[in-house]
Formats: C-alpha cells, structure tokens, sequence
C-alpha cells in the first residue's frame, strides 16, 4: 500500500518516536527481540521452517504474525503484539506522507494542518511559595480554583507547556505527542496496557471526552468502607461538592445528541433488552454533531475543561500558574516538607514552600513522594484502570465513525454484575490511532477492504470496574507502571464484549470484530455459526496479552484511609504523618469510581480543598 518513499519517511520518523516511550524496559526487550528475528535461532523459532529472513514473503510474514499472536507462550504473544501496535501507532501519528496516504484510503475526513500549538512562556522568579499544587488536571485545577479563593497565595506547577492558542484542526499525532503523557506511549507492564493521560495545562480534562457520570451512591458507601471513615464520601457535605462541580463545569443532557455512529448500537442494546441512557457532558454550545475530537483538544472551546474553569477561577484570585516546571520531590525533615525539588530547563533548583497540594496524578503523584524518601505499604499500590477492551462492526451504510460526540449513549445495567464490581457499555470514536492499534491482526484478512470500508464501521468498548490492582514505582530511567488483569475482571471484560457483540449482530452487523489477539472475527455470511464465535470470546484466557486493553482512567494509588495502616492520606487529604503534605487527585480513591472519573476527581477535590482552608 505505501512506496518505498513513504516507508522511508516513517522509518525516519522511528527514532523520535521510540525515544517518547516511557518504559525503556519494554524497548530493550524490543530490541533484544529484533537482533534475535535476525539470526538462524529467531527464525527456527519464530518462522519455523524458513532458513533466511531475505526468503521471507509478505505472506510468510502475516502468517508469522498470526501463528504467534495464537502461541501458548506469553512471551511470544508479547512481542508480537507489541511489534504490530508501534508499527500501527507509528503509521497513525507520523504526521507524514504515509500518514496521509492511509487516512485517504479510509476516507477519514480530519486535514493534517502545520502545527497551531503555542506555548506561554515560563515566567517562575523564585519567590518563596505559600501553597503549591502540583499539576493542573482535575484535581490540581479544581484545588487551585478554591484554596485560592482563601487568603492563600497559590502557585500551580505544571509539568507540561502552557497551550495558549489553537485556531484550526489538529492532527491525531501531534496532539498525542503535544497533550499527553509520554506522548501517549505509556503502557502498564505485564498486560500492555496502554495508558491514556493528560499533560497539559488543564491536564485530562483538556483531551477527555466530556462524559460527565457523577460517582454513584454505592460506590460513595464503599469508599468510606474501605477507607475506615464514615460519613466522608456519603456525606451531605461531598454531596453538595458534586452538585458544585457540576455546575462549574456545565454537566448537563442537553449538548448530546446521539451520533450516527452509536445509532446502531443503542438499537441493537434495546432490542437485546438492555437499557441504554443519554450521556451528560461538560461543554457549553455544542452538540457534538459536528465535531468529534475531544481527545485533540477543543477547537471550539466549548469543552469546560478546568482550564477554562477553575483555573481561571484560581487566576482571578490572583494564582500563579509556572509551566514547563517540574517538580521532581520534596524535602522532608521533621514530618514537614520544607522546600522542592525542581526541573526548570534541565537544571535543579530548590524553592521553600509552606504547603503542598499533590495533584499530578494516580501515575505521578506517588513516585513524588517515593522520591521525597516517604514510605507507605500503600503508596504506589492498588492502581486501577478501568481496563477497556473494544468491538467494532461494520455495516451497510455509512457510520462515520470518527464524527459526532465521543461518547453519546452508555449502559449502566452490568454496573454493580457481582460484588459491586462490573461494567458500563459505551460509545466508542474510530479515529485511527485508537482504532489500528488494537485492531491491526484483522489487516491480514483484507487490509484493502477493511480500510476501504472504514466510514461504515462502528465501535463500543466496555469499561471494566476492576477489583484487582496494579503498582506504580520508578527507577534510574523513569517511572514504571504495572497491571495484571485477574481473572474476576476478566470474567466481567467478557460478558460485555458478548452483550455488545450479541447487540451489534441484532441490529444487523455484516461483521464483528473484538480487540483481542489476535482479533476474532465474524462475518454474516460465512459459515461460522456467531453461537461459536461468542463461544470463542467466552473461552479466551485471563491471562496476558489475549486481550488487547487500554485505559484513560487511572486511580488508586495513593488512597485515602482512617490510619497509614488503610491508605497514604487520611480524610482531609492530608498524608500519613507529613503535617503539610496533601494529595488531591484520583489516586485519593479507595476504589476505582466505576464510572468516567472526572466529576468524581473534581468533586473529592472541591471537598478536600474546602476542608483545608477551614
């Protein structure tokens, strides 16, 4: 499908690329893989019976990619993998004539445009600081925007850039690149997770998709259970923290009109006796119907992200805002932080403090304190993702797939399936880098007709309330973040996938296919029974790397409980003997939310924030 020029041009855009992957494990493992597929063993073992790599055929290289993506063995099924999610990553975000060339072929109508990101200049002039918050996302914003409605002096201090002005459409790459965490490259070892976060001014709420659940009551009763406290998250006082929140931010029913590209599927969810629900959104005169790239930024500024929200708020009562900084640790002597420790233009510089607010996020903020030589059974541990796992559908008519709000409808019936523990069904946008990626086996079937008939694809992905949990440490070369999924959150992915599957081929779906590895695939008219192919997707196996997952949601690390025998920070946000120490982010949770986090960061962090300026 692409020349020689064009393979050219993304082999030259390689090296960047690989260079933006956080986990410098994965890529030595990569390497090792790649020297090895070069030698006489690599190809006994990975090619069987082929003496040289040079007698290798495009169709001896498919079958090599389908015969080990099936392997028994994990490690092969790793690598593999792996290889065919960079190469998809890689082709989807080059930005490049070979990029161009494969969104033609889809008909994926978002123009790749000369860069519209301009930053703020950093302005920090080391002045002594009263309270600072680190990061600026849904906590650190909504932190900022109270504590400095107090008689407090506060500084944010955010990692990334400052974007100041976007004026036309961006692409895919350069917003992963510009807008998320580690370029959108990070992935949780021991399943390949790939891990969605913002890095931004405004953090995650300046890409997420604008689905506004608040955290449901069950939930809120749990997370006082787990954490030993009563009457926290069930309070009257939280309660109206959520009714703030949302005001704030515009939550509202109004500005989603249900996409073409979910029609489909709330109609084959009703007739499978499944209920579906409108979902809300944060945004202020916009439907969604003409746009659908959220997850790029906002063209049209619509999206009340905390940018355009509380930290305006926080500006207005007179905050500082230092970007391009980042705070690396802190000092600690005598259960108080008395300074930090950060990065500004590659040089180390110390800076007094008297409070700190941590708001960088379940990924961040607990190696902040690792570094800072704060120790806790709990810090780092009990990560949730939300572990995500995909459909898609084609169709006979067109479904533009990419266009509309990201998420129009949800179901909520599977929520609490076991032990308060299940998943939610929701819309899922078909941009290519979300779509290839998990999808790239099916390439192999008929990569011409697949991509020709992208615009008449639909998809859905099911949101899994996870029970198990995942780590977050750091070394030498930069942070590390691992996850297994077990076999209960397994168990509850698979259900959803079946519902949504069994609700697509009701509404009449020429084929269906399912983000695992590799793709199972079923087509109408064959002659595979879709009995049998739900019969497949029941038998797929928890362990690693036999279902593709990503997650945008990460929580938990830090969380709050009664004593530091229950969590890192007690109720007030305040950690486990530190006396000026806060955490205000996702990784307060007891528990995963179970729904889209947003409100529920944004509204534990109005509550903490109230209660520290009294």
């Amino acid at each position: 499908m692409l020349s020689e020029a064009e393979i050219n041009e993304l082999l030259i855009s390689y090296p960047k690329f690989i260079t933006d992957i956080p986990d410098k494990n994965e890529l030595i493992q990569l390497k090792c893989l790649l020297i090895l597929l070069n030698t006489r063993i690599g190809i006994a073992l990975f090619f069987r019976s082929f003496k040289n790599i040079e007698n290798i055929s495009n169709e001896i290289i498919e079958n090599f990619f389908n015969r080990n993506l099936k392997s028994k063995l994990n490690l092969k099924r790793k690598a593999v993998f792996s290889i065919l999610s960079l190469i998809g990553i890689l082709i989807t975000r080059a930005n490049n004539t070979a990029t161009k060339v494969l969104w033609s072929t889809m008909q994926y109508r978002y123009e790749i445009r000369k860069s519209s990101y301009k930053y703020m200049h950093n302005k920090f002039n080391r002045e002594i600081v009263d309270v600072a918050v680190i990061g600026s996302g849904a906590g650190g914003g909504v932190a900022a925007g109270i504590i400095s409605s107090s008689n407090r002096k506060v500084s944010i201090f955010e990692k990334s850039k400052e974007l100041i002005e976007v004026k036309s459409l961006v692409s895919e790459g350069e917003a992963y690149s510009q807008l998320y965490e580690s370029s959108g490259l990070a992935q949780a070892r021991g399943s390949g997770a790939i891990l969605l976060a913002g890095s931004n001014l405004g953090g995650g709420t300046t890409i997420n998709w604008t689905t506004s659940l608040e955290p449901p009551d069950k939930i809120r009763k749990e997370w006082d259970k787990i954490a030993k406290i009563e009457n926290t998250f069930t309070s009257k006082e939280f309660s109206k923290s959520i009714k703030a929140v949302k005001e704030r931010i515009h939550v509202n029913n109004k500005s989603n009109i249900t996409p073409l590209k979910e029609k489909m599927l709330e109609e084959g969810l009703n007739l499978i006796n499944i209920t579906t629900k409108s979902i809300p959104r944060n945004v202020k005169g916009c439907n969604g119907l003409d746009c659908g790239f959220c997850g790029f930024g906002c063209i049209n500024n619509s999206k009340q992200s905390t940018k355009n929200t509380w930290i305006e708020d926080a500006k207005n009562n007179g905050a500082n805002i230092y970007t391009d900084l980042v705070v690396d640790s802190l000092n600690i002597a005598n259960g108080r932080a008395s300074s930090m420790n950060i990065i500004r233009n590659n040089q180390k510089e110390t800076i007094e403090v008297h409070d700190v607010i941590l708001s960088a996020g379940a990924l961040n903020t607990p190696n902040i304190l690792r570094k800072s030589g704060y120790k806790n059974k709990h810090l780092g541990n009990n990560l949730r993702l939300h572990p995500v796992s995909g459909v898609i559908a084609e169709f006979d008519e067109a479904q533009k797939p990419w266009m509309g709000s990201m998420q129009g409808i949800y179901s909520d019936d599977f929520l609490f399936r076991k032990d308060n523990y299940g998943y939610l069904i929701q819309g899922l946008p078909l941009h290519p880098s979300l779509f290839i990626p998990f999808f790239s086996s099916i390439f192999s079937i008929d990569r011409y007709e697949f991509l020709n008939s992208y615009p008449n694809w639909s998809g859905a992905i099911v949101l899994t309330s996870d029970s198990g949990g995942g780590k977050v440490r750091y070394n030498a070369k930069g942070p590390i973040w691992s996850y297994k999924l077990n076999q209960f959150d397994h168990a509850n992915l698979l259900h959803g996938l079946i519902n949504i599957c069994t609700a697509y081929e009701a509404a009449g779906a020429k084929k269906i296919a399912i983000s695992s590895i590799p793709n199972l695939l079923w087509i109408r008219n064959s002659n595979q029974a879709f009995t049998k192919f739900l019969q497949e997707i029941y038998n797929i196996s928890y362990k690693p790397y036999n279902l593709a997952i990503g997650s945008a949601h990460q929580m938990g690390s830090a969380r709050i409980g009664a004593t530091k025998e229950t969590g890192v920070c007690d109720a007030q946000g305040k950690v486990h003997g530190l006396e000026n120490v806060y955490i205000m982010d996702s990784s307060t949770f007891p528990r995963c939310s179970g729904v889209n986090p947003m409100v529920s960061i944004q509204s534990v962090a109005h509550y903490l924030s109230n209660k520290f300026i009294g």
